[in-house]
Order: C-alpha cells, then sequence, then structure tokens
C-alpha cells in the first residue's frame, strides 16, 4: 500500500483511501482502476433508484438503468399482447389477435383489461424514465428542470446527447455525493 500526495492540499494519504482525510477531496483512481471498479452499479438494485429523484447517478447507472426498463417494460408488453391472444382465441372462439370481432362482449372485455395494463405500465415506465433522468441532471449540477429540454424538438437530442455523454462532476454538488465514491 503506497501513499500518494493529495492533489489538493499536498497531503499524504493511502491510495486505497476514498478521500483525503485531512480537506476531503475524492482521491482519483488510476484509469484502469476506475474503469473495473464498477461497485456503484448496485444500487439499480435498490428501489430508491427507480422511485426517488433524490441525489445523483453516474453515466453508466444511467445507461444501465434505461436499458433494464426497455427491457423489462417491453417484455411486459409482449407478455400482455401474447395473453390477450390467447385469451381471444380460446373463450371468445377468434383466430388471430388482429382478426377478431370486435363487437363479441368477451373480447371487448379483453381487449378493455388489456389497454387498461398497458396505461398503467405506461405512466409507471414514464415516471422511472423521468427519474432518471432527473438524477443525471443533477449528476453534473444541473437541474432536474432540465428534463422538460428534452421534449423540445432540436434542443431535446442535445439535453439526451449530454445525459448520454458527460461524466459525472467529481465529489459533492449541491445535489449530494458523486455516485462513483
Amino acid at each position: 500500500m503506497a501513499l500518494i500526495d493529495c492533489v489538493e492540499c499536498n497531503n499524504k494519504v493511502s491510495e486505497m483511501a476514498k478521500s483525503c482525510p485531512s480537506c476531503g477531496i475524492p482521491i482519483k483512481k488510476s484509469s484502469f482502476e476506475s474503469a473495473s471498479d464498477l461497485s456503484h452499479l448496485s444500487t439499480i438494485f435498490k428501489t430508491d433508484f427507480w422511485w426517488s429523484a433524490e441525489g445523483r447517478i453516474s453515466r453508466s447507472q444511467y445507461i444501465i438503468g434505461s436499458i433494464i426498463l426497455f427491457f423489462i417494460f417491453g417484455s411486459i408488453v409482449f407478455i400482455i399482447d401474447f395473453l390477450s391472444e390467447k385469451l381471444i382465441s380460446s373463450s371468445c372462439g377468434e383466430y388471430g389477435y388482429y382478426s377478431y370481432d370486435i363487437n363479441k362482449e368477451c373480447t371487448k372485455t379483453i381487449i378493455g383489461f388489456n389497454f387498461f395494463i398497458k396505461i398503467i405500465l405506461f405512466f409507471t415506465f414514464f415516471y422511472n424514465i423521468l427519474v432518471l433522468n432527473v438524477k443525471r441532471f443533477k449528476d453534473f449540477g444541473k437541474s432536474g428542470s432540465y428534463i422538460f429540454g428534452l421534449a423540445l424538438p432540436i434542443v431535446g437530442f442535445y439535453f439526451l446527447w449530454l445525459l448520454l455523454s458527460r461524466k459525472s462532476d467529481d465529489g459533492k454538488n449541491i445535489y449530494g455525493n458523486s455516485p462513483k465514491f
């Protein structure tokens, strides 16, 4: 275990320390160590990650979280459509999801329930995506209200590029500690 100089106060600090004990600045790891240290990704499996807009998330947490959301909700919608088709064909005597008789009462019920479940899923998915975007903007010191910029036609692509490419602020900002430390 070697001692290195703190970049802020020039005191000797262990290379294993996360921050300098005298000034509190985070100790930067070498590029190889920081690339292989993905322990901060474990927060994805906590409920606060998905439901609370408090705190910050890193770029990798944002990308992986978005992929997980799209995969989960896409899979659920696919399963709902598959089960609806099976229900319509078995209980209503119709075959083929798009060739059913809409005037049959059982078909209306199944399609209505399918629509209701998809609306609930959409709002859940939309809320989770908003939470991820707010936390990601906070990660580099911007207010969560910047998510409204994502809805603008041309400016939205710039904001999305920021979310996907900008590195986290080192250390603490007004929205909390760095998600990497």
